[in-house]
């Protein structure tokens, strides 16, 4: 016998630049549905413009969306960055009014759900529009007054977490609350799915699904970990090449030798580009193991606290598994200043190493602040978890 249940639906309301961001509010509410929808009997359904509109005509694109989307909708979730977005007929952009829409019904008749996000991780000064910024000021003000309490973000795997949290917590008090109100829907089901059995069983047994997603996790923050070892290694042994290089250069400048100096300072520019390739492929390589890393042990740890909240004693073991991957992220971190300042050494004055100068310095820029984005979201995490155990 086929089961019916609610469907909650999330309108996703951001200008433009937020791409990432917005792609990610669909896989956290796909995660949620797939980790807790058949338990709780609720499945998402995410509303965006791109996927939930027409061409049609109207007085204006902004018209014609807000007439397609209505404001049939439980959860209305906002996101900002650094842009704005275009004005509209009377707002300062989409964005604002939609959410100036969603807060009249919200003032009437307390719905939708009102959830705003801002992403504090902006471009280079120069991409930065002083007339979006001071608009963005603006509204946060605005959503301030009006006592809507908003959220900011810098990483993706701390946007992640904290709105898995947040989403779950109105679900439930939207099935609490609301739940005669909500559409209903059939459950689907199929014994033709390639993976149906072992579906059935990761719901049937939370401690199953809990050990899987915690598994995951640990594989991954493993694997990041091992990057950072293997990130040590080969900076050591690019410091140790750079300084001997060095060596040389001082002594062709010293000799007056300068075929001897220039080959030297080629031999440096081709280490150096060699290992600024090697710090590229890394440094995305990291993030993807790690953001996928505690996005699982995050699922995990809301699967155990939803199904199985007596079993708190894993969460202690969860926490001390985190706070061992940041602690070797902060050491690394520390140890950046030293790396920068040995590929400084030799280089002044040598206009054939500016390029490559400016590209270390880059994304040893680019590696600190992911680094420390990411010290923040598992000390967070880890946080969450200990106090769900006290």
């Amino acid at each position: 016998m086929s089961k019916l249940i609610r469907q909650i639906s999330v309108f996703v309301s951001s200008p433009g630049g937020l791409t990432e961001e917005r792609e990610l509010v669909e896989t956290v509410c796909k995660h949620i549905t797939k980790d807790l929808g058949q338990h709780l009997e609720f499945v998402i359904e995410v509303l965006r413009w791109e996927s939930h509109t027409r061409p049609a005509a109207g007085k204006s694109a902004q018209d014609t969306i807000n007439k397609q989307m209505g404001l049939d909708y439980d959860i209305y979730l906002g996101m900002l960055g650094a842009r704005f977005g275009t004005a509209t007929d009377l707002w300062g952009s989409g964005t604002e009014e939609e959410f100036e829409l969603a807060y009249e019904s919200w003032s009437k008749l307390t719905q939708p759900e009102i959830m705003f996000y801002f992403a504090e991780n902006a471009p280079e000064l120069s991409k930065i529009d002083p007339d979006d910024l001071k608009k963005r000021l603006e509204f946060q003000n605005k959503l301030k007054e009006r006592g809507v309490l908003y959220h900011t973000f810098s990483s993706r795997s701390g946007f992640e977490i904290a709105l898995r949290d947040h989403l779950i917590d109105v679900i439930h008090r939207l099935l609490r609350n609301h739940r005669d109100e909500l559409p209903q829907k059939q459950a689907e089901e199929s014994n033709l799915a390639p993976l149906a059995h072992w579906a059935k069983l990761l719901e049937e047994k939370p401690a199953v699904q809990v050990e899987d997603l915690l598994f995951a996790g640990t594989q991954r923050i493993k694997y990041a970990t091992e990057l950072l070892e293997k990130y040590t290694d080969r900076t050591s042994r690019i410091a140790r090449s750079t300084n001997k290089i060095g060596r040389r250069i001082e002594a062709a400048l010293s000799k007056g030798s300068q075929l001897e100096g220039l080959e030297a300072v080629n031999d440096l520019r081709s280490s150096m580009s060699k290992y600024s390739r090697f710090l590229i492929d890394f440094i995305v390589e990291f993030d993807e193991a790690l953001s996928i890393g505690l996005s699982d042990f995050s699922r995990g740890f809301v699967v155990a606290r939803e199904k199985m909240p007596e079993e708190t004693g894993t969460f202690v073991e969860l926490a001390a598994t985190i706070d061992g991957a940041r602690a070797g992220t902060e050491a690394t971190l520390s140890s950046l200043t030293g790396l920068s300042q040995t590929f400084e050494l030799h280089q002044e004055g040598f206009p054939a190493l500016q390029n490559q100068r400016l590209i270390l310095r880059t994304l040893t820029k680019d590696f600190s602040a992911l680094l420390e984005r990411s010290s923040e979201t598992m000390k967070s995490l880890s946080a969450d978890i200990r106090a769900a155990h006290s």
